[in-house]
């Protein structure tokens, strides 16, 4: 395959997204940086989505739709990674769309520093508000990409796949975890930190992003989003650790996922059973190790703690601190 200079690759994976996809489709195909190859992947949709972006690319050869059987967001995501020839990549909602400038603001950030990937630490929610994105860092021409790694490994810089654009040389073996049904694009940005050396983080907003019924679904803790817990083997393998740092870090790992876990769940009260039960088994199976370990923070332990006591309790108290925190 023939990889193109300066060619931006803009992979989108959709499904049933006809109700919003032309307004994305249009908003990456009006870029100012007019090198771009728009990467439709539909994921098994049932709808219009595929006669939507035949009907687009009949006027504009930079957009290739590609169709798949429903396999999930990340097997859509490695298709088009698969299929891209652009030098960089980037990864859009087909419910969300993008401000004119993105591309050439992100690239000169790039090219500018010297960096692998840039950042954005800001975008705009459905009723166009500015939100921070779950980064510690909100600015930086080039910083190390073992700080942001380290930081990553610790749930401190959440960034989102579409909240980046990243060099293909930096993104290379890097995939999201097909097995994996929540924070899978975290596991990708391990993947991508790891591979880098230096990343530019701006706070420049481009990036608008729409809350629809099927967001807040995806959203939702189910018994799919547990296939997370397999998360501290994959990071543990993919950065060889063997002993007790391996151990270390499962142990890190394995907390900062029960505690986010506890705050998706939060917002649905721990409605499912099955959930509070596997929540409470999880966080009462790493109690022990937790606190018996002096380099966690005492925060974290507990929110191990109460997870481990009752989800619903932890549910409780986060609703409860929110409301006192609004009123």
């Amino acid at each position: 395959m023939d990889i193109c200079s300066d060619l931006v690759s803009i992979i989108v994976p959709a499904y049933q997204a006809e109700k919003h996809l032309k307004e994305c489709v249009c908003s990456l195909l009006n870029q100012t940086h007019r090198a771009v190859e728009i990467i439709v992947v539909d994921d098994g949709s049932t709808d219009g989505t595929s006669a939507i972006v035949s009907r687009m690319a009949d006027s504009d050869n930079r957009l290739r739709l590609i169709t798949q059987k429903n396999g999930g967001v990340s097997f859509a995501r490695n298709h088009g990674i698969a299929a891209s020839r652009g030098s960089y990549l980037m990864f859009v909602d087909a419910d969300d769309w993008i401000e004119p400038f993105a591309v050439e603001t992100l690239l000169a950030a790039i090219k500018n520093n010297g960096t692998d990937a840039v950042y954005c630490s800001q975008y705009y929610d459905s009723n166009g508000v500015l939100c921070a994105s779950e980064t510690c860092i909100s600015r930086s021409d080039s910083i190390d990409a073992s700080v942001l790694l380290k930081y990553q490994l610790d749930f401190r810089f959440i960034a989102c796949p579409w909240l980046c654009l990243m060099s293909r040389d930096a993104a290379a073996g890097c995939a999201f975890p097909e097995d994996v049904h929540i924070l899978e694009d975290w596991f990708f940005n391990v993947e991508l930190l790891n591979n880098s050396r230096f990343i530019s983080v701006t706070d420049t907003a481009f990036y608008h992003y729409r809350s629809t019924e099927q967001s807040v679904s995806r959203s939702a803790l189910n018994e799919k989003k547990f296939s997370c817990m397999e998360l501290p083997n994959k990071v543990v393998s993919l950065l060889d650790l063997q002993g007790e740092n391996a151990n270390s870090l499962r142990l890190r790992l394995n907390v900062g996922l029960i505690r986010h876990l506890l705050i998706v769940a939060a917002a649905s009260g721990f409605a499912d059973e099955y959930c509070r039960k596997k929540m409470a088994n999880w966080a009462r199976s790493t109690v022990g190790e937790a606190f018996a370990s002096p380099e966690l923070p005492l925060k974290l332990k507990s929110y191990v703690l109460l997870g481990s006591i009752s989800p619903r309790l932890f549910a409780f108290i986060f609703h409860f601190k929110r409301k006192a925190f609004h009123d």
